[in-house]
């Protein structure tokens, strides 16, 4: 990981653990209008949550990311583990992003509450099933995430295969 990726996720996960209870702004996290878990999950892709120039108050997201608060989601990225192996949550990358070695925006990457603290630390592309949430993580005047994710499994996955250069 070069220095300016180490330093971004460093700092984010900092501002994530400095405060025991974020702020969300717009709803609370996990709080999920119906029971999420009853039904199949629905197919996510990082990208797909990144296609948007994000404006503080979540001001011109699309309606389909919107519409995910509340569902039951699969997501596949780079999993991004906090500083402590006691601490159940991660952020999750789009992999091109972790690839690029540069510092995400705010809505390239989810929050992730892990079922349990991961025991070790570690960077691996996992598949991570859960109740999404889209609301703005406000710490210290500071809008730290927008998408949260409560996760109820967690499973790494191979390396995505790479087109040849013909």
């Amino acid at each position: 990981m070069n220095a300016r990726l180490a330093i971004a996720a460093a700092t984010t996960l900092a501002l994530l653990a400095a405060c025991a209870s974020p702020r969300p702004r717009n709803g609370a996290l996990g709080d999920a209008p119906r029971d999420a878990t009853a039904e199949p999950p629905i197919d996510v892709e990082l990208a797909d949550l990144a296609n948007w120039r994000y404006v503080e108050g979540l001001l011109g997201a699309p309606e389909r990311v919107l519409r995910l608060t509340g569902r039951r989601v699969r997501i596949t990225g780079v999993l991004l583990l906090a500083d402590s192996p006691n601490v159940p949550e991660a952020l999750l990358y789009p992999e091109a992003v972790y690839e690029a070695r540069r510092a995400p925006e705010v809505h390239e990457i989810v929050r992730v509450l892990l079922p349990a603290p991961p025991g070790e630390l570690l960077t691996e592309r996992v598949r991570v099933i859960g109740t999404f949430t889209v609301s703005e993580t406000d710490r210290d005047d500071s809008i730290v995430d927008i998408y949260q994710l409560r996760a109820e499994s967690c499973t790494k996955v191979d390396a995505a295969p790479r087109a040849e250069n013909r």
